[in-house]
């Protein structure tokens, strides 16, 4: 093929992808979103969805459970979304339904319900009506990488970004740095309940609670086949948007030997991945001692009873050190991030956390710590980004979301 030629056919192949991309658009956001505006809203039904599809979990799993105690005739009609591929309808609690993520019957159920609850921006969604209340919690808490606009995130996902900013009626927080967040990078001009998150209600409400906790290191571990006793700690990372596995690279079982030897008993590994990178990660043989809780339905039961965190740009760190959990950051691609991926808001060597960017670093980072700190560094992350977890945002936006539907329409 000439060079002119091969030139002629990539400017044909542009048109026809411009053409497709405009066809998509017309179909799915003028006609398909026109054909859903007749379906009337169901004033007592509510759709709740955490990360596409993902796990009967996270905020909007806590804002459920709330308003099965309110509902206690069960008046209320609440959906759960699902994607099936990843997780079975068995995990919903009773009174509870489930959609396919994606399906037509999705685009109905979001069509016809008074009530929208969702953790990450919606990316398939019918037009909202104006009597639809949109409740968008986010999945996220502190968080030091950038995000949204600040991002520098693909076109079309900015664009779906800011049209499901225009739709929320509410967003949730849980610190004045994430609110502040919302104003700045999240396109959203609209009231803001800075309570808390309430997937780390439960948490905040057991602090100390030596019973809740055994009860449920009983369940975690027993679930994972652990045997009792069996200190643990959490590896969570977060994802990398050019899909990079390989800075997730800890010597596990290094790692375990050195915690076995400074604290005199027997340690596990739990992995705990980001939902963009679980699919990629699953299946991988990890070594003795090493468990793979990706797929773990509630990360806020893990949190608590762990005994150390490792993260890198997560949230997972925060959280963590909010309950006074040791928290260490091992992040090898930490220059690449910076330059390469979404860059931070911190840098992450001012925070008040251990920093390796390799495994001899992290080794010495534990072999020097002292347990004590973790209270000193709790205080310095409330004060740096205004924390403000109360224990009481599941029930607060629960409330506001039962005195907004009509359990009389069904």
């Amino acid at each position: 093929m000439s060079k002119d030629s091969l030139k002629r056919t990539l400017s044909k192949s542009k048109v026809l992808k411009v053409l497709w991309h405009f066809c998509k658009w017309l179909f799915v956001e003028v006609i398909f979103e026109t054909i859903m505006m007749i379906f009337p809203v169901k004033k007592n039904k509510i759709v709740a969805c955490n990360f596409y599809g993902s796990q009967y979990g996270d905020n909007p799993k806590y804002i459920v459970d709330e308003l099965l105690k309110l509902d206690e005739s069960h008046e209320l009609d609440i959906v759960w979304v699902l994607d099936k591929r990843k997780v079975s309808k068995r995990e919903l609690p009773k009174y509870v339904r489930d959609v396919e993520y994606g399906t037509l019957r999705y685009f109905y159920e979001l069509s016809t319900a008074k009530v929208w609850i969702d953790n990450a921006r919606k990316m398939l969604v019918p037009r909202k009506k104006r009597s639809q209340f949109y409740v968008q919690t986010w999945h996220g808490s502190i968080g030091v990488k950038k995000v949204e606009k600040d991002a520098n995130m693909p076109r079309e996902y900015n664009r779906r970004a800011r049209k499901d900013s225009k739709y929320a009626d509410i967003f949730l927080s849980g610190n004045k740095f994430t609110t502040q967040l919302y104003r700045d990078a999240y396109w959203y001009n609209g009231e803001i309940m800075e309570y808390g998150s309430p997937k780390f209600d439960k948490i905040m409400n057991r602090i100390g609670d030596a019973v809740y906790e055994k009860k449920i290191k009983e369940k975690v571990l027993g679930s994972l086949g652990i045997k009792e006793g069996t200190k643990t700690v959490l590896y969570a990372p977060t994802f990398r948007e050019k899909g990079d596995d390989n800075c997730y690279d800890i010597d596990y079982q290094r790692l375990r030997n050195i915690l076995e030897e400074k604290y005199n008993g027997s340690w596990a590994i739990l992995l705990r991945f980001h939902p963009n990178i679980s699919g990629r990660n699953m299946n991988r043989q990890w070594g003795d001692g090493v468990y793979d809780v990706t797929k773990y339905p509630d990360l806020y039961e893990i949190l608590p009873i762990c005994d150390m965190v490792i993260t890198d740009y997560s949230s997972v760190g925060f959280e963590a050190a909010i309950i006074n959990k040791p928290v260490f950051i091992y992040a090898s691609d930490y220059e690449e991030y910076k330059k390469d991926e979404r860059g931070f808001y911190l840098d992450l060597k001012d925070l008040p956390f251990p920093f390796a960017e390799d495994n001899d670093a992290l080794i010495k980072n534990i072999i020097k710590y002292d347990i004590s700190d973790s209270k000193k560094i709790n205080q310095k992350i409330m004060k740096i980004f205004g924390v403000n977890e109360t224990g009481k945002s599941a029930k607060m936006i629960a409330k506001r979301i039962f005195e907004t539907v009509d359990i009389a329409d069904q």
